[in-house]
C-alpha cells in the first residue's frame, strides 16, 4: 500500500502520515518531472497497486485520484484529509 500526500511540499513539512509520499497536486496536474519520478517509482510496482490518496480535507485527493486513474492506476482509493491517512499509517484501515 502507498499513501499518497497531494497536499503542498509546505504542508507535507508539517506534518506528515508516517511513510507518506508527497507529491503536490499541481505537480500532478502539470505532470512535472518530480510527478513523472514519483509516479513512475509507483508504477514499477504495478498499477494495481493499491494506492491511498490525502489532502487536507479530500477535495485535492479526488481530483488526484481521477489523473492517477487517467495514468492507469486502477486501485486508487481517495482516503480524504490527513487524520485518515494517518490511522491508514498505523495500520487502521
Amino acid at each position: 500500500m502507498i499513501i499518497l500526500d497531494v497536499r503542498t511540499s509546505e504542508e507535507y513539512q508539517e506534518a506528515h502520515a508516517k511513510g507518506a509520499i508527497n507529491l503536490p497536486l499541481n505537480d500532478l496536474l502539470d505532470n512535472t518531472s518530480l510527478a513523472q519520478e514519483i509516479l513512475n517509482k509507483i508504477r514499477a510496482s504495478g498499477l494495481d497497486v493499491q494506492i491511498k490518496v490525502h489532502c487536507a480535507s479530500g477535495g485535492r485527493s479526488a481530483v488526484a485520484c481521477a489523473v492517477l486513474h487517467k495514468f492507469g492506476f486502477t486501485n486508487v482509493e481517495n482516503i480524504g484529509g490527513y487524520d485518515e491517512a494517518c490511522k491508514c499509517a498505523e495500520g487502521g484501515k
